[in-house]
């Protein structure tokens, strides 16, 4: 070993240590800096949005709620909006709207957003929590 580390005196080594030396109670009190906390929206099932534009990621949810709010959404079924003028919407030369018809089809998933005038699925919404992003996640042209 005498080799390899040169013995040095006890003078020597108090005098090259650390002038500052820190004892693990002040190491302990050390403070980095707050901790990073993911801020998870208040589940309130009563308040969940029907329409589907209007409905934030489940991602935004804490991990245990999810489970909660899926169950809500499945049991309440999709948003399937009866009684409303649906708007034309311009394809070229020609004009499309959403047509009821669809909700008898594709009623099990169909979901539609009077905010956006666009058709969503709810399956989408309740299974792919594991996409960044369920806006636009799914996109149906439906021809008459």
């Amino acid at each position: 070993m005498k080799r390899f580390y040169k013995p040095i005196s006890e003078s020597e080594q108090s005098s090259t240590s650390n002038p500052n030396p820190q004892t693990l109670d002040e190491c302990e009190s050390i403070q980095l800096g707050p901790p990073l906390k993911k801020r998870w929206l208040e589940l309130d099932l009563g308040r969940l949005p029907s329409d589907p534009r209007l409905r934030p990621r489940l991602l935004d949810y804490h991990p245990s709620d999810r489970e909660k709010i899926r169950r809500y959404y499945f049991q309440k079924g999709p948003c399937q909006p009866r009684e409303i003028n649906f708007p034309l919407t311009k394809f070229g030369d020609s004009s499309s709207k959403f047509n009821l018809e669809w909700y008898s089809k594709y009623g099990g998933w169909l979901e539609y957003s009077q905010k956006e005038d666009a058709a969503y699925c709810l399956c989408c919404y309740l299974m792919r929590s594991h996409l960044k992003e369920h806006r636009g996640s799914f996109f149906i042209l439906f021809y008459d």
